[in-house]
């Protein structure tokens, strides 16, 4: 037995909620939100998403930092033979985050944008700047890839966008 309008009402708040949830996850809010949370751990722990330590940097480069550290501003989550992608955090603060929908997928899209600026060196001289999108590259040849995101990470993501789905869905019934 069929009760009048009830299929017509089930096809509508359906299509409701699918338009609520596609509203929620093309929020550039939660993209940014999503991306914070793939940096901070790479930032705070050198941990990079796939649950992988940072590679560790050489002596030398270490006693270098030590050495422009004096003279530059650094990071707050800088540290002494600490290997974070970070010295000064101008990397890791230009990234940029999007969702993309794919079909019936979704996909977080992280990326570095801009220009890295030189240190100020020792001589009073600056060392040149370079792309973004450059550093990256080589982070990715020497095998801290921060794109391969695992499953720890995926999970506290996919968290995160539920979330983010049912707080729509709450403020718009």
């Amino acid at each position: 037995m069929t009760i009048k309008g009830v299929d017509i009402a089930k096809r509508k708040l359906v299509a409701r909620m699918s338009k609520l949830a596609r509203q929620a996850l093309s929020d550039p809010k939660l993209a940014n939100r999503l991306k914070n949370k793939i940096t901070l751990g790479i930032k705070k722990n050198s941990i990079l998403p796939s649950g992988q330590p940072v590679g560790a940097i050489s002596q030398k480069w270490n006693q270098r930092r030590e050495q422009l550290s004096s003279i530059n501003r650094t990071s707050q989550y800088y540290g002494y033979g600490k290997s974070n992608m970070t010295f000064t955090g101008q990397f890791l603060n230009s990234f940029k985050g999007e969702i993309k929908r794919f079909g019936t997928s979704v996909r977080l899209i992280v990326y570095p944008t801009g220009i890295h600026k030189g240190y100020n060196l020792v001589y009073g001289e600056k060392s040149d700047s370079v792309f973004n999108y450059e550093i990256a590259r080589g982070f990715i040849d020497r095998g801290d890839d921060y794109r391969v995101i695992g499953l720890g990470v995926r999970k506290e993501l996919a968290k995160s966008a539920k979330a983010r789905i049912l707080k729509e869905f709450k403020l718009n019934l």
